[in-house]
């Protein structure tokens, strides 16, 4: 099988026997993931994100959980894979990313967890992680703070910044080994500490948008940008290569930076080679959108 990314993935997860199931199946497929892992339960209704895009781009979120209640637990994975790197996120049954997590551990598997949806209460085993990636609300939900920080980001963007690295350290001090946090058209900012040293290496990039490629709808930036990010590390990881987190987040950001040109989620986010042919340039700076 020709894989487009060069990285062959495999989707674990519970759809309905309704439409958007099968369109799910069937749009994993077409982009070469291997869907065995997906099951239907023919009597529920797939979960769904339900997005509303306002005229600026920015989406809003609405979850209904669906078929995916029923990802528990169990003999879901096939033993004759062997995982180099296992990605979850906080969107299916928490027991079910703890379960998953402590596979991957048992094949000595990279860890990544997207923390999101995040809740203020969460078991310690998703920060116990090799890359914790998070966006900006998510970050300081996990560490209770509510309510809006910073009124000005056109004006403050030092200050966000330095909060969010803050974060970072907080997140290592809770089990992660590379923290990495989005903050949409502020850019991301990661850090990287050594376990052994404890030496902490910190990371910001801007954000970037595709050259001539105005936003339309940020839907699935922050996931294109987890994929871009991992399938960077993959790569370095296949070549042999020493772990390099600022390369895989300047992948990611570009991801992320085209796929909000596009409306739509699955349907917006690049192949590697539609990044490769786009100049990219920095995004507009915040509140500067019309």
């Amino acid at each position: 099988m020709s894989v487009p990314s060069g990285v062959e993935v495999f989707m674990f997860g519970v759809v309905g026997g309704d439409r958007n199931g099968k369109d799910i199946k069937a749009g994993l497929k077409e982009n070469e993931v291997n869907i065995d892992g997906v099951r239907t339960i023919e009597e529920e209704d797939t979960g769904y994100a339900h997005i509303g895009v306002n005229l600026a781009g920015d989406s809003t979120v609405i979850v209904t959980r669906g078929a995916y209640s029923n990802f528990v637990p169990g003999p879901l994975f096939d033993p004759k894979i062997t995982p180099n790197v296992v990605l979850v996120s906080l969107e299916i049954p928490i027991e079910m990313v703890v379960h998953a997590l402590a596979w991957a551990k048992e094949h000595k598997a990279m860890t990544i967890c997207n923390a999101a949806p995040a809740t203020s209460s969460v078991p310690d085993e998703i920060f116990q992680v090799d890359h914790f990636i998070v966006n900006e609300q998510q970050a300081d939900i996990l560490n209770g703070i509510e309510g809006v920080l910073f009124d000005d980001r056109f004006v403050q963007q030092k200050d966000i910044r330095q909060h969010y690295q803050e974060l970072c350290e907080k997140f290592h001090s809770y089990g992660a080994t590379c923290v990495v946090i989005t903050m949409a058209e502020l850019g991301v900012v990661g850090s990287e500490k050594d376990p052994v040293s404890g030496i902490r290496q910190q990371y910001t990039f801007a954000a970037e948008q595709g050259k001539g490629f105005p936003v339309v709808d940020t839907t699935g930036a922050s996931d294109a940008f987890i994929g871009g990010y991992t399938v960077e590390l993959v790569h370095q990881k296949q070549a042999g290569m020493k772990q390099d987190i600022a390369s895989a987040m300047k992948l990611g950001i570009k991801a992320g930076g085209l796929t909000v040109s596009k409306v739509g989620s699955m349907p917006a986010i690049p192949f590697p080679k539609d990044i490769m042919k786009t100049t990219f340039c920095a995004a507009p700076a915040p509140n500067a959108r019309g």
